[in-house]
């Protein structure tokens, strides 16, 4: 089905292309949120005779969204489920499950959309992208537990500086020696390989650990 878009929608378009998108995403979706009409001649002269005072309410909502994102990236979203010992969950956490969750922390009125790769199903703390315009995304921090305890546990487990690997530090300082003046190509070339092999054997535990 073609529609005209009457506001910038995230991936889709700007104010006033014609696009192609399913009919249920139209009917269900788009027209529902003014987002877009069906794409008729009366609609095209519509909107171009329109277009100036849309682009201006564009602006306005975008201006709107800046000023949510930085509320947005100061929160945190913790989503209670019920998982096994293994931190399986009993289902999944969706996008929309997100979205609603960060509405109903920052109190919002518009719009909120969770860009997920793919559904999160198991227990931990996440980064998901946040997307209030089309124009203006965030990231915000989602910790996934079983109970509130494990949720502030896990976020004060994440907060801990992360321990460097023995061979990695020993690496890394080796490293910074042959970076000073009087270190030599060979051997900094040295110290840059041991770097790299205590990343792949790190690399290789964790692997194994899964």
């Amino acid at each position: 089905m073609q529609v005209i878009l009457v506001q910038n929608v995230y991936r889709l378009g700007t104010i006033g292309e014609v696009v192609d998108v399913r009919s249920g995403y139209a009917r269900n979706f788009l027209i529902p949120r003014n987002a877009a009409v069906a794409a008729t001649k009366q609609n095209m002269k519509m909107i171009e005779d329109q277009k100036a005072d849309l682009q201006r309410k564009n602006e306005e909502r975008r201006e709107a969204a800046d000023k949510l994102a930085v509320k947005v990236a100061e929160s945190k979203v913790i989503l209670i489920r019920q998982a096994g010992e293994d931190g399986r969950l009993f289902g999944s956490v969706a996008p929309r499950d997100v979205s609603r969750a960060l509405a109903e922390v920052v109190k919002a009125d518009s719009e909120i959309t969770a860009i997920i790769a793919k559904p999160i199903k198991n227990v931990g703390i996440y980064s998901v992208k946040i997307v209030l315009h089309p124009d203006v995304s965030v990231q915000v921090s989602v910790n996934v537990a079983r109970s509130q305890a494990e949720a502030l546990s896990a976020e004060q487990e994440a907060a801990k500086p992360k321990k460097k690997d023995k061979a990695e530090q020993q690496a890394a300082e080796e490293l910074a020696a042959a970076a000073a003046p009087e270190g030599t190509e060979e051997v900094q070339e040295k110290a840059k390989k041991k770097v790299r092999k205590a990343k792949a054997d790190d690399s290789e535990e964790s692997d194994a650990a899964e």
